[in-house]
């Protein structure tokens, strides 16, 4: 099994695979729509468009712990057990949807996606801000050179 943090070098091309033939496209299409970055503020808190988002998880917590159905809060949610705990939340997915899940859980759930949260709209980057404040983008300002002893060196500024 891979181990919990998860890089991709750690999890074989099989299980890549199936993350991205299998998992991927299932969070993409009953997942994403309430807990990604393209929405301004993500249900819970909750991205499931990245590792790092899976891992660390929302409002209550992480979505899953690699290895362990159990507490693994996603697999909770899908399997309707909890009335409190039920996503997606007009439609329970099908038996063979959730086992791609749980499945992806057992293996440690393997996950080549990169990098953190995208930059939300209270995170975004902010070019004029960066502008004023960072030291790549203010203007030259001329510096007396220091004084150095000794006639023959420095011969000119650039010199000191």
């Amino acid at each position: 099994m891979a181990l919990a943090s998860g890089t991709e070098d750690e999890f074989s091309p099989g299980q890549l695979d199936f993350f991205e033939n299998k998992v991927r496209p299932l969070l993409a299409e009953k997942c994403y729509k309430c807990h990604s970055s393209g929405r301004k503020k993500p249900k819970a808190d909750l991205y499931l468009d990245t590792r790092e988002g899976v891992l660390k998880g929302g409002e209550s917590g992480p979505a899953l712990v690699p290895g362990d159905l159990a507490r693994s809060r996603l697999v909770q949610a899908v399997r309707y057990e909890n009335p409190d705990l039920q996503m997606p939340p007009k439609k329970k997915l099908s038996p063979e949807e959730i086992s791609v899940l749980e499945r992806w859980v057992r293996m440690g759930a393997p996950d080549p996606r990169g990098g953190g949260r995208a930059a939300s709209a209270e995170t975004e980057f902010d070019l004029e801000k960066r502008r004023s404040e960072h030291w790549a983008w203010q203007a030259v300002q001329p510096v007396e050179a220091p004084g150095v002893k000794g006639k023959r060196w420095p011969r000119g500024d650039l010199d000191r």
